[in-house]
């Protein structure tokens, strides 16, 4: 909007430290206001109500305990709100129930020991939300079922002992969850089955002494899960196999024994800080972009001896002196009985399973577009920006190598203990140097003629 030279300036008045009284002077036409004074203990924000156009409204200060929202109800067009610094322990948000295209609140290190959020029903835009380092000792998280666009939400450095996150189970978008340095002692995670989208969460600094982490295996996208200091004595990282990309942090928790054959991919894990005596590393010469592992000094590395000579993943060239070449990995409760004096009974005996993977042929030999592909069930066309086909509504599958999605016109295989597809030259040139299956790790058989 351009600026009217018949406009008076408006005049912002607040206090500081002392009872001295200051102005600032702001434009009634600027989309953007940003007030800061480390002395600053209250602020009346009642000119603001002047000015229509504002979006962005910044106020930071050490010692601010005074503030009301009120006049920000005039202001429809607001977009972002930043409190950061005060001191006040209650903040009203109803005046921003007015503004419908507020998507944006940040109080952090406010002090803040209660705070509703109720009025962001009324935001249907609502993307980000930003509350660390107060003193919220509760906070219910009901109102945010009706921000469908959330994305951020930031809890870190709060009083938190309980929290319930069924309400996140309706925002799809989800993307980061920070709920770090609190006191939490247990977590349900199962409304984030339906948070497709997460790719970062973050729990470190709590005192989780069990978490179950099934329903994070719905987030094939998540790139980083921190579970650093806490008082984890077990973890099932079985669920996390459908996450290639993952980095992640288990530094400082009570885990004495980890397996790590059910992970297919991941970047990096950290396990420092923990009373680990040793630690199988075979499942992590499979994973061609591992790049990390920190573990402390003591801890004795284990792997295959087949993978002796063969060549480690970044993450493992410097440790390869330290590793403890075994014949093979067998869990302690079957060595303690040899197999040959076993007796194989008809209710105890493994049944035969063909390990050959199933040859899927299409009609050409070509990878697919990488914008379009073809329904793997009925052949319909499909954007790689959806998962369900629009025909038949049957999920795509993603390749468990390249992580691309499979297409009907492409040649691939399946496993036969799994079900899980591979491009046909991709699982080929696994298959030269291993012999199991990338996704379950069951032995596989292949007879090129």
């Amino acid at each position: 909007m351009a600026s009217d030279p018949n406009l008076i300036p408006v005049k912002l008045e607040y206090k500081v430290l002392g009872g001295e009284t200051r102005y600032i002077e702001i434009e009634p036409w600027s989309p953007s206001v940003n007030i800061s004074d480390e002395d600053m203990i209250s602020i009346d924000l009642a000119p603001l109500s002047q000015c229509e156009n504002l979006v962005s409204l910044s106020i930071s200060s050490k010692i601010l305990s005074e503030l009301k929202l009120t006049p920000l109800s005039r202001c429809r067009r607001l977009v972002r709100l930043s409190i950061t610094g005060g001191t006040f322990s209650r903040l009203s948000l109803a005046p921003l129930s007015k503004c419908k295209e507020f998507h944006e609140l940040d109080l952090t290190s406010s002090r803040l020991a209660r705070l509703s959020l109720t009025p962001l029903r009324k935001c249907p835009q609502f993307s980000k939300l930003n509350l660390s380092n107060n003193r919220l000792g509760t906070l219910n998280l009901s109102p945010l079922k009706s921000c469908k666009e959330l994305t951020l939400l930031v809890l870190s450095g709060n009083l938190l002992s309980r929290l319930d996150l069924t309400p996140l189970s309706e925002c799809a978008n989800l993307e980061f969850l920070y709920l770090s340095n609190n006191r939490l002692t247990g977590l349900d995670l199962a409304p984030l089955r339906s948070c497709l989208n997460l790719q970062v969460l973050n729990l470190s600094d709590n005192q989780l002494s069990a978490l179950d982490l099934t329903p994070l295996s719905s987030c094939q996208n998540l790139e980083s899960l921190s579970l650093s200091k806490n008082r984890l004595t077990v973890l099932v990282l079985a669920p996390l196999m459908n996450s290639p990309n993952l980095e992640l942090q288990l530094d400082g928790n009570q885990l004495t024994q980890l397996d790590l054959t059910p992970l297919v991919m991941i970047k990096g894990i950290d396990l420092r800080e923990n009373p680990l005596r040793t630690l199988d590393v075979t499942p992590l010469f499979s994973m061609p972009l591992f790049s990390l592992l920190a573990i402390d000094d003591g801890v004795v590395l284990m792997a295959y001896r087949r993978f002796r000579w063969s060549r480690p993943p970044p993450g493992l060239q410097g440790l390869r002196t330290n590793i403890e070449w075994i014949e093979r990995s067998t869990p302690a409760a079957a060595r303690e009985v040899p197999d040959e004096r076993r007796a194989e009974t008809p209710a105890t005996r493994t049944p035969e399973v063909d390990t050959t993977p199933r040859v899927v042929t299409g009609p050409v030999r070509r990878r697919a577009s990488p914008e379009k592909f073809s329904c793997i069930k009925c052949g319909e066309p499909i954007t790689t920006g959806g998962t369900l086909c629009s025909k038949c509504g049957g999920p795509q599958q993603r390749c468990m190598i390249c992580r691309q999605f499979v297409g009907r016109e492409e040649l691939h295989f399946q496993c036969p203990h799994c079900k899980q597809l591979a491009h046909r030259i991709h699982l080929l040139d696994w298959l030269k140097t291993k012999d199991f299956c990338p996704y379950c790790r069951r032995k596989l058989h292949l007879t090129i003629g």
